[in-house]
Order: C-alpha cells, then structure tokens, then sequence
C-alpha cells in the first residue's frame, strides 16, 4: 500500500511479492494461450506453414502484445501517479502521501541519506532501485512465449511510444525529487562547524585571542569595562591616578579577566600582562555559549518528517547528531566557567581557613611588638585584596548567572558555599573591625614605647647611612678585597634593618602615626 510511506527494505519485499503473483497469473496466462492454440490446430486439421494458420498467429500475437503491453502500461501509470505530486493534486487526491522513507545522517563530514539518492558506493541507491523496478516491469512480457516467430513481445512493449515516454517520466521525475531532496540538506550548512571543527582545539584559540568565532556588536557595559580595565593597567604601571568611576570599572574589568584566567594556587593569584589581555571577557563566553544554544534549538526545532514530493525524509538521526555536537560545544565552554568558580571558592575557602582562626585569636591583652606586627600584617592582607575580591565576587556572580542561563548549575555542595560565600566575606571583615577595636587599648597604652621604638629604629636607619657613606670603600686607596669585606657587612646590616622595617611599618600603622617614612 502506498498510501504508507514505507523502507526501501520493505518495500523491495512487497515488490519481489508483486513479481512473482504477476509472474504466475502471466505465465499459466500464457501457458493457457498455447496450449488452447494447440487445440485450435489439431480441431481444423489445417498445416501449421499455411499462409493462412500463420496470418492467424500473428493477428493472435498482436492482440497478446497489446494485452501484455496495456498490463505493463496499467503498472507503469501506478507507478508514476504514486510519484508524481502534480498529477496526485490535479486527480485532487487528498490521500497522495509519500511512500518512501530515506534517513538523513552524518557520515564523516558529510549528511548522507540512507538509501543514498545518488549512485555512490556499493549501495544501491533511491533511483536505481525505482530503474530495477521499472526493469522488472518491462521483463514482463518475457513471461510469454510469442505464438509466431515473427514476433517479439518484449520488443513491443519497449518500442511502444507510450511506455517509453512514461518509463522517462517516472525516471526524471526520480532524478528531479533525489535532487530536491539533496537540495534540502543546505538547511543544516550553517552548522557545518559543529562537526569539522574540534571544540577542544576552537576553545583553546578563542581563549588565547586568536579566533573571533562570530563579529557581534559589543555591548556598552563591556565596553565600559574594556576600556577602563586598559587605562587602570597603564594607570597602574605610569603611576597616574585614574578617576574613581574608571577606577571601579576597570577593577572590574581586570578582576574579571583575572577570575577568567588565573592559573595559580591562590585566591589572590594573577597571570601575565599578554595572557590577561587576550582572555575574552564573560559577554564574549556568552556570545560563543549563545551560538551553540542557538544552534541547538534551530535543529531541535526541524520538523523530524519532511515530505518532498513521494520521499519522506526523516530527519531525525541527523538532528540527534547535531544536537549532541552543540551540547559538546556548549559543555566545553559552560565547564571552563565552571571549573574557574569552583576553583575560585576552593581557594576563598582556603583562604578563610587560614586567616580566620588568626583573627578570632586576637584577645586584647597583647603588649609587645611581635604580636602588634603580625596582627597589622593580618588586617593588611585583608585590606589589600578588598576591593580586587569583591570585585572577583562580582565577576563570579556573573558567572554563575551566565551558566544559569544556558542550563548548567553547580555541583550542591559547590553552590551552597558559592551561596555562603558573601556572607562568610563580610563576616570576616567585621571580625577584622572587632579585632582591631578589641587591640586597639593595648596598642594605645603601648603607644609610647612603640613610638621610642620607631625613634630608635629612625636614628639607627640614620646613622647606618652615614656609616655607610664614610667608610673606607669610598676612599681611593682602599684595595679591593677590603671594599668588597666592608660592602657585605653593610648588605647583612641593611638586610637585618630591613626585617626589622617589616615588622615596625605595620605597628606604625595601627598607631596611626608617622614617626618614619618607610617609603
């Protein structure tokens, strides 16, 4: 039934099912012919040479050729109604369907219909099958024995101009749907890099800056962060001061491309200048993860059955594929993202662990120098990395937000501290300002003493200079060896003064006093 669109493979079935019925219902057809011929013969008594007799089997011979050929015709006329679409429409035959399914795949690098609607390989293809079939139907006057040595039944049929002029139609009506639905395979081309091109390989030139996988307009906010994240580099490096809004921008923007990039072991780790540059910032992570997703709801959004004509293309293998490399693609990016958060709170996590317990330790009742150095050195460090953390924290907000948005969440356990995160951030710098306020009578009361300290230290500093400056290695006749002697004796002297700096500059600054200028 061709009402049902049906496999080559089953459909060959049927046709080979047709044959032989035809063959039998042909042969015992003709079978039947000769032998009432033969009756016919020996009731008339008349020769078999008579001009007569033969004139009589060669008009039986006409009358069998027109039957065999109008049998042939019958089938050839099914077979093009079934696939000719225009003709189904003009007989308005709402039930014309298609009846022959082909699947659409990938094969290497190219989509490939299985059958193939072209001629390639070992594979018999759409048209020669239908070529086969045609065969078969034209043999069928073979089946027949000709009554007549003059006749040809098989050459009747094939000289008829009707049967030839509807065995070409039905073949270029073949060729010309094989085409049109190869035509149809432009419609995936456009995603043509999601299976020739390596992710792994596009991923590590788009991070190093080589490869713009698509222009796009840039948004202003990242253009915002662009620019103010190049001058408070150069501002960083020259010295200049930039202003406060360009300031906070381009901490941003720099703290993004670090959070982005950083390869170290620390919360607070950087890259190089050249690497941090090229890394495309998170508007540039969603552009690429926003092809891949387009990509993937384009192809999920094909019909999975096409109809072209007498072919039905299923699709569907095709679009698994497809939908398969845009979920690698989008994996291989989302999971970068990934990674560089859950490495960046396994360090923060780190980091609390570290410095917190130090904090919390701080009881009030400390008194000399040793302690007051190694808190300030504590509350230093927190100072330091303020502004770069929470504009990391900002960075990695962004993050998360933007994996949000394609579909990727976090591993529980990850998100529940990314969740904690802020809260633990904030709670440390309270406990800084507690620590501080719970040290600062026993700084105050030491106050004088530090300050004879720093004086102390002050005249010290002084008199090495002067030392420095006088002595013999300057003089022209200080020999070699000895000025060497005297150089690295002031090296180890200025190396203890410059321990002892490290531990004075922090003490000084919780004083809040200038006694000496470090710088």
């Amino acid at each position: 039934n061709y009402k049902l669109p049906d496999t080559i493979e089953n459909i060959e079935q049927k046709h080979e099912e047709y044959l032989q019925v035809c063959r039998s219902v042909v042969t015992a057809s003709g079978h039947k012919i000769h032998s009432l011929v033969e009756q016919m013969l020996h009731t008339l008594e008349i020769s078999e040479v008579s001009p007569a007799w033969q004139n009589f089997l060669f008009q039986l011979d006409q009358l069998v050729g027109d039957g065999l050929k109008n049998s042939v015709m019958t089938t050839l006329l099914a077979v093009r109604h079934v696939i000719d679409s225009k003709e189904a429409r003009e007989a308005n035959d709402e039930l014309f369907v298609a009846f022959l399914v082909a699947r659409l795949t990938l094969e290497g690098t190219e989509p490939r219909f299985d059958p193939p609607l072209l001629q390639d390989g070992y594979l018999m293809s759409i048209p020669e099958a239908i070529n086969k079939w045609l065969e078969s139907f034209l043999d069928r006057s073979l089946l027949v024995q000709p009554l007549s040595s003059m006749t040809d039944y098989s050459q009747t049929v094939r000289d008829d101009p009707d049967v030839h002029q509807c065995v070409d139609h039905i073949r270029l009506l073949t060729q010309e749907t094989a085409v049109h639905c190869m035509n149809y395979c432009d419609v995936f081309e456009p995603y043509r890099f999601l299976w020739t091109q390596d992710p792994d390989e596009a991923f590590r030139t788009f991070i190093s800056g080589s490869l713009v996988q698509r222009p796009r307009p840039i948004s202003r906010a990242e253009a915002l962060r662009s620019r103010a994240s190049v001058r408070s580099a150069k501002s960083s490096q020259s010295g200049i001061r930039p202003s406060s809004s360009l300031k906070l921008a381009g901490v941003m923007g720099l703290a993004e491309k670090q959070f982005l990039c950083r390869t170290g072991t620390s919360v607070f780790s950087t890259v190089k200048d050249d690497v941090e540059d090229k890394m495309p910032s998170l508007d540039e992570f969603e552009a690429e993860l926003t092809i891949y997703k387009q990509s993937f709801d384009d192809v999920n959004s094909q019909n999975d059955l096409i109809d072209i004509g007498w072919m039905r293309l299923d699709l569907r293998p095709m679009k698994q594929v497809l939908c398969a490399f845009t979920t690698k693609w989008m994996y291989v990016y989302s999971n970068y993202l990934k990674e560089q958060v859950t490495a960046m709170l396994n360090d923060f996590k780190s980091f609390l662990t570290v410095i917190e317990p130090q904090i919390e330790a701080m009881s009030g009742n400390e008194s000399d120098m040793t302690a007051f150095s190694r808190y300030m050195r504590l509350f230093n460090t927190v100072k330091m990395h303020q502004v770069q953390l929470d504009a990391k924290f900002g960075a990695m907000h962004r993050t998360v937000l933007l994996l949000g948005k394609f579909g990727h969440t976090l591993p529980d356990d990850v998100n529940d501290f990314f969740v904690a995160a802020p809260r633990r951030w904030s709670s440390l710098k309270k406990k800084v300002t507690l620590a501080k306020q719970r040290i600062g009578p026993s700084v105050q009361a030491a106050s004088a003493s530090i300050t004879e300290n720093l004086k102390t230290f002050q005249e010290m500093c002084q008199q090495f200079y002067d030392e420095f400056y006088q002595c013999e290695a300057f003089l022209y006749g200080c020999s070699v060896d000895h000025a060497e002697g005297i150089v690295k004796t002031f090296d180890n002297r200025l190396k203890h003064h410059e321990h002892d700096a490290q531990d004075l500059l922090p003490v000084q600054e919780l004083l809040e006093i200038t006694v000496i200028n470090f710088d």
